[in-house]
């Protein structure tokens, strides 16, 4: 069973739609046991903030929330000296801390010796008025009812060990891959999916699945935006031979692979000239291991090249799949999305959310019944037919259905 919604679950929460509506892209409790395999006193990031500017350059920030007053726990000072620690571990920008007790200028004054930032209640809830955010205000993707359907979730594929292995991936190991091997797993997570789903499963293991491809879409566009930001900065006969060559590594990156698969060719050439085979035939022998792009390469690079040619739309992009999400699970319209700017959402990143998941529909092969509500805004209930960009260029081709 689910538990119940904390008041420490309450201020992360609010700290998150605060960063959402000043223009992040925000997740909450990012795991680092489970990635790190290690059992850090510190278990998760309590906040991870994504900010795409409009020429695609990220910024990460991290932040720890405090809003315990027991005495046991930590004190704002050790989890400042902790958020040095992780901001290193997770490779962030930046990092800060937020609690419920007022802070202190002595405090303060070791948070920015330390790099960091320190905000109590106080500062929180001025940015809020500055925002006209209060109670009522929409909570987005941070509605508790949200939170609850996540741990329901949770609940539902704990043991189910493939399930439970795309569920770790969207809570923790995605947010510490590099992008190209994050969407290669995000792919390879949305097979798994389509392989599981069936209208007639039990209803806790059928939300569970919608709930995991929910949040496969945003880790999947996440890494296509951030992968089209090198794309935006170099011509596209580098950046296409790059990530044509970042498909096709596995373990190693390309370069070795190449060198071991030369070493490997040497060394079959030289067992069969000793076997006395006619080198005519040995040519079908050559090339066995070396690396060679997926076959959704040339459709992949497609749409970031797509991402990277509208880069003010696309950064847009992510924050609006959470909350066509949020809309979608929650049922009701939220209105307009905030702190975006109107002329980018109007039409060109709606159309880039379309091709992305057309994309994944297509490649990733999951079924409509589990993405088709995050292309249209609530209460929209016209036909979506969906594209897949095509191998090559050229007219696209309907999506798989």
């Amino acid at each position: 069973m689910a538990e119940a919604v904390t008041k420490g679950d309450r201020f992360e929460l609010r700290v998150a739609r605060l960063l959402f509506w000043e223009g992040a892209f925000v997740r909450r409790a990012i795991n680092l046991n489970m990635h790190f395999g290690e059992e850090f006193t510190v278990t998760d990031v309590d906040i991870l903030a994504l900010r795409f500017t409009r020429d695609l350059a990220v910024s990460t920030s991290i932040g720890e929330c405090k809003a315990t007053e027991a005495k046991s726990a930590p004190k704002a000072t050790d989890r400042l000296l902790w958020g040095g620690g992780l901001r290193t571990l997770v490779g962030a920008n930046d990092n800060f801390v937020v609690t419920t007790r007022a802070a202190s200028e002595r405090v303060r004054r070791l948070a920015r010796q330390l790099g960091s930032d320190l905000l109590d209640e106080h500062d929180v809830a001025h940015r809020e008025a500055v925002l006209h955010l209060d109670d009522r205000s929409s909570w987005g993707p941070f509605d508790p009812e949200l939170l609850v359907r996540q741990r329901a979730a949770h609940d539902a594929v704990k043991d189910d060990r493939d399930l439970k292995r795309v569920y770790w991936f969207t809570r923790s190991d995605f947010w510490f891959l590099q992008p190209v091997a994050g969407i290669k797993r995000a792919l390879g997570a949305c097979r798994v999916l389509a392989g599981r789903w069936a209208p007639e499963l039990p209803t806790a293991e059928r939300d569970a699945v919608r709930w995991l491809a929910a949040q496969i879409v945003v880790t999947a566009i996440v890494a296509l935006v951030r992968i089209a930001a090198t794309s935006y900065r170099q011509p596209p006969r580098v950046t296409r031979a790059r990530l044509a060559e970042q498909l096709a590594e596995g373990l190693a990156d390309h370069r070795t692979l190449t060198e071991l698969s030369r070493e490997v060719d040497r060394l079959v050439m030289a067992v069969l000239r000793d076997a006395g085979v006619d080198p005519g035939r040995t040519i079908g022998a050559l090339g066995a291991l070396r690396p060679a792009p997926p076959g959704y390469a040339d459709s992949l690079i497609d749409v970031v090249e797509r991402l990277a040619g509208e880069p003010a739309a696309a950064a847009e992009l992510p924050r609006l799949a959470d909350w066509r999400i949020a809309e979608h699970q929650l049922a009701h319209g939220l209105g307009a999305l905030p702190a975006a700017t109107v002329e980018v959402l109007d039409g060109h990143t709606d159309r880039l959310l379309r091709t992305v998941v057309a994309f994944l529909k297509g490649h990733g092969r999951l079924p409509s019944e589990l993405v088709d509500g995050l292309l249209r805004p609530s209460g929209d209930e016209r036909e979506v037919r969906a594209t897949v960009p095509p191998v090559g260029g050229g007219e696209a081709a309907p999506a798989e259905r």
